[in-house]
């Protein structure tokens, strides 16, 4: 009993959080009761909240091969196993007390593992079990889930499609069986896989498809069936009628214009005849409804009048409402037919719609430089004197200039640019007062300005493609200092955040207000992690690292819990995207990244050489695994890139599907080269390796040269060459050169590859010759100051990560076998020399892209010109600061070597 209640004390303490607490008192009561299984539970817990996973799931696994029967200990080791992901475990648990607890809701919890482990063949057959002994329906459905997430993907005829469509049609769609929307939808969408679209409009016909919501919804879908199955003309009344029904429905305008086929072109259906009529049936007359198929249109001419009897229906219906849906369809339909009365009609909208926040993008996929130009003159010739009317003209003004800046063609000349630019930030500064009374959370009224002015400003920057004018940007990343506002608006922070990494500065502030967030970590890298990376914000660098780290190794779990929420709504097309998801992730450019950047994150933190050997111990396994994954054949090709453009894309202004806005986005957003992140990430695992088989080589030693000791002391006639008891230590580096791509080191380390390998490869018995390798070494770190009078940019490439590995590869080389402190002095002295220059500032750190090839010449980079104590100025002093205190840290620790 006393091991009981002191474990029920220690989950209360758990529950309430009090983790420190409960870890004293766990530990007390294991010295009484070390074999207590609910106190194992309960410290199997207690890891895991403390955020020790991998030692947690040791436990946990190691407790489950025990007969734990007590509902407490079960409970806490269920928890454990399943936050651990260790369904192997859990689903060997469960199993085994199914003759202990509640049959029923065992097996519903193994269904609910199998599918989170991704077993569909094993929840398939226990559902079938479920059903067979309490006829419940829903078990029914588990079955057609389970066989239908264990379909290939694309597949048309796998036997397991078609056995799911019979239990659909024959039990789950039935008086008896589970009919909901999402049951009626995944009925459909499998007649659809198979391509048994006749099939399909039958069943959205008929009185058994009403359940599949509403009756828009069911439309909808016929809609769809109809299209595929070639019944086009039924297709489009359908959709005709739906859109006469709600105009601003997109999704059927679009099922609309897509069936638009000439009357020439328009046969009988794949069935037979044509339909004429079409009966949808219903319980009740909200749910049927008949559609004329007589009534459909043929041509994009019957598809411009429907529109706009449509607008005129809108406008009695809703004198008040603006409603755009019918005037864009049909700058849709006219800009389909290339009408003459294109920019007449654009005109019209402009003046209905400028005041909605979405009207430049309405209109950017149909503007041309004429009609561009004739929104800018209307916007610059109405006006009005009230405050209200103020508004509307500064509103009417900033659409005008996007449409002018984003119909460019050719970038104007320079003056005219410049000045256009220079207008927008005056019309900025004369209209700020009409903000003033927002909250201040909002963005300002006339933000706008600003935003054009900074497309100008990139523009301008790459109108010349040999040789960018830097001007543009300093000008550009300036007004953020004149602006109010500025951590409201994310088009200006993502603005900054861009402009300041093509000047080699990390604009932090705007960073830390964007917060990327967990999926973020794996897409937003190009606008997150390579800026952070560009300004040497190391400290930021180490957060997005870490949090990176912690997203990955969360999500399997995350993934599985997805997994058993699709499955329980019952969405065959949701749990395929799921599986598209986890397969994107599990491939991820970024991801295998990852480990090499956070170990070099976490060791840049190590002190010690026993902090050091912490930290390799704890990242070996992952960084393994990225190796494999990285020096696979074809790695380059098959990673996946999830770098999501859009956010970019939508910032710059012009026709978002041009190349020009393509163009200018990855002008904009500098990010290397997939070859280059790949080549990168393979050099800072071999050089990691390499310096994780030096610390290995030197405990082996210090392990053997103990026992060695000892044995000595207990037998001083033992022969002094004695074999070493001490174990061989797991190497990797002779592992490298089995793999399918050459094994390269880092820049900074290659010099000293061959020597400190030989160290290694003898288990640090060899001395090797090292003159070739110093003099390789001191040539190399030269070069970093005497390649570069002027830029730091060669510099700054060795300085993160390559001077923090190379670093610890000294501190865990042996001065006794290896010239260790004539290394340290020669990288020293290219530390004070960096540092000298840096701190009587010879140096420039502006345009110091990461990865960026080619590198702007000494002359573009010696031109770029900052005015003192402007927001450019300041961030470069900022990333000096940075720079310097690291350097410095680094001459500290390299000085250690040297006494």
């Amino acid at each position: 009993m006393d091991a009981e209640r002191t474990a029920v004390r220690i989950f209360d303490l758990i529950d309430a959080r009090q983790i420190s607490q409960a870890e004293g008192a766990l530990e007390t009561a294991l010295q009484k009761f070390p074999d207590d299984d609910t106190l194992l539970a309960a410290e199997a817990l207690v890891v895991m909240r403390s955020g020790n996973y991998h030692l947690a799931k040791t436990k946990a696994i190691a407790l489950s091969r025990r007969n734990i029967t007590k509902p407490k200990a079960v409970n806490a080791l269920v928890h454990v196993l399943q936050n651990c992901c260790c369904w192997d475990a859990l689903a060997s648990t469960y199993e085994r007390l199914r003759a202990l607890q509640n049959e029923r809701q065992i097996s519903e919890n193994l269904v609910q593992t199998y599918t989170r482990m991704g077993a569909y063949a094993k929840v398939q057959q226990i559902a079938m079990q479920l059903y067979r002994q309490y006829s419940d329906p829903k078990y029914q459905v588990w079955m057609v889930q389970a066989m239908l997430a264990q379909v290939p993907a694309g597949s048309s005829d796998h036997m397991l499609l078609k056995l799911s469509t019979k239990l659909l049609d024959a039990a789950v769609l039935t008086e008896k069986g589970h009919v909901v929307p999402s049951t009626v939808q995944t009925y459909v969408d499998v007649l659809a896989q198979q391509g048994q679209y006749a099939t399909a409009v039958g069943f959205l016909l008929s009185e058994r498809a009403a359940k599949i919501g509403l009756l828009a919804t069911r439309l909808e879908t016929l809609a769809r069936m109809l299209q595929k199955a070639g019944q086009v003309s039924a297709a489009n009344a359908v959709a005709r009628h739906l859109w006469s029904q709600e105009s601003d429905n997109w999704t059927s305008f679009t099922i609309y214009k897509d069936t638009l086929v000439p009357v020439a072109g328009v046969g009988t259906d794949q069935g037979g005849s044509a339909t004429s009529v079409l009966e949808v049936l219903g319980p009740v007359p909200e749910m049927r409804t008949t559609i004329d198929c007589t009534m459909a249109h043929h041509s994009l001419e019957e598809a411009v009048q429907l529109a706009r009897q449509l607008q005129e229906l809108e406008v009695s219906k809703h004198p008040n409402k603006h409603r755009r849906g019918s005037y864009l369809a049909e700058l849709d339909l006219l800009h389909s037919l290339q009408s003459t009365y294109m920019q007449a009609r654009v005109m019209a909208y402009v003046e209905r719609f400028y005041s909605k926040p979405s009207c430049y993008l309405d209109i950017s996929t149909f503007l041309t430089p004429a009609i561009a130009a004739g929104v800018y003159e209307w916007s610059r010739s109405s006006g009005s004197a009230s405050a209200r009317d103020e508004v509307d003209k500064h509103t009417r003004r900033i659409l005008g200039l996007r449409c002018l800046v984003g119909s460019w063609e050719t970038t104007p000349a320079a003056g005219e640019a410049r000045a256009l630019f220079h207008e927008c930030v005056e019309a900025y500064q004369s209209s700020r007062h009409l903000s003033e009374s927002l909250a201040w959370s909002e963005e300002g009224l006339c933000d706008g300005y600003i935003t054009v002015a900074l497309n100008i400003a990139l523009r301008c920057h790459f109108a010349g493609k040999d040789s960018p004018d830097y001007s543009y940007l300093v000008e550009g990343l300036d007004l953020m200092s004149i602006v109010d506002r500025r951590m409201n608006n994310p088009t200006w922070l993502i603005y900054a955040v861009c402009f300041a990494n093509l000047l080699g500065l990390t604009e932090c502030a705007a960073l830390h207000q964007l917060a990327f967030k967990n999926v973020q970590r794996d897409t937003m890298a190009h606008l997150g992690y390579w800026p952070l990376l560009t300004g040497l914000a190391l400290e930021d660098v180490t957060n997005w690292d870490g949090w990176a780290e912690d997203y990955y190794s969360l999500q399997e779990r995350d993934c599985s819990l997805l997994r058993a929420k699709v499955f329980n709504y019952t969405s065959w097309p949701a749990m395929q995207d799921v599986h598209r998801f986890e397969a994107a992730q599990a491939n991820s450019l970024y991801r295998w990244q990852c480990p090499a950047n956070a170990f070099t994150s976490a060791l840049c933190g190590c002190q010690t050489q026993k902090d050091v050997n912490e930290t390799l111990k704890t990242h070996a396994e992952a960084l393994w695994a990225a190796w494999e994954r990285l020096s696979a054949t074809g790695a380059a090709d098959t990673l996946i890139d999830n770098t999501d453009w859009v956010v970019a894309k939508s910032m710059v202004l012009g026709n978002i599907h041009s190349t020009t806005v393509q163009q200018l986005t990855e002008s904009l957003v500098s990010v290397p080269s997939r070859m280059w992140q790949v080549r990168r990430s393979r050099q800072l695992l071999a050089s990691i390796f390499l310096l994780h088989d030096m610390a290995a080589v030197s405990a082996h030693r210090h392990t053997a040269g103990q026992a060695s000791r000892s044995r000595k002391g207990k037998n001083s006639h033992a022969g002094s060459g004695a074999a070493s008891t001490a174990d061989t230590p797991v190497l990797y580096s002779p592992r490298l050169v089995t793999s399918s791509v050459s094994v390269e080191y880092l820049p900074a380390v290659q010099p000293l590859a061959s020597v400190l390998r030989a160290y290694v490869d003898s288990l640090g018995e060899a001395a090797p010759e090292t003159a070739n390798a110093s003099a390789e070494l001191r040539t190399y770190l030269k070069s970093l100051v005497a390649d570069s009078e002027y830029s730091a940019g060669i510099f700054e490439a060795f300085l993160y990560p390559q001077a923090c590995i190379l670093s610890a590869l000294l501190r865990m080389t042996p001065a006794a076998k290896l010239p260790v402190k004539q290394w340290a002095a020669d990288v020293r002295e290219i530390l004070e020399e960096a540092q000298h220059r840096y701190e009587s500032r010879l140096w420039s750190t502006l345009a110091t892209t990461v990865g960026q090839t080619p590198a702007p010449s000494a002359d573009v980079v010696r031109n770029i010109t900052l005015v003192p104590d402007s927001f450019t100025a300041k961030l470069e002093a900022e990333k000096v600061h940075r720079i310097v205190g690291y350097v410095s840290s680094l001459r500290a620790d390299i000085g250690a070597y040297v006494r």
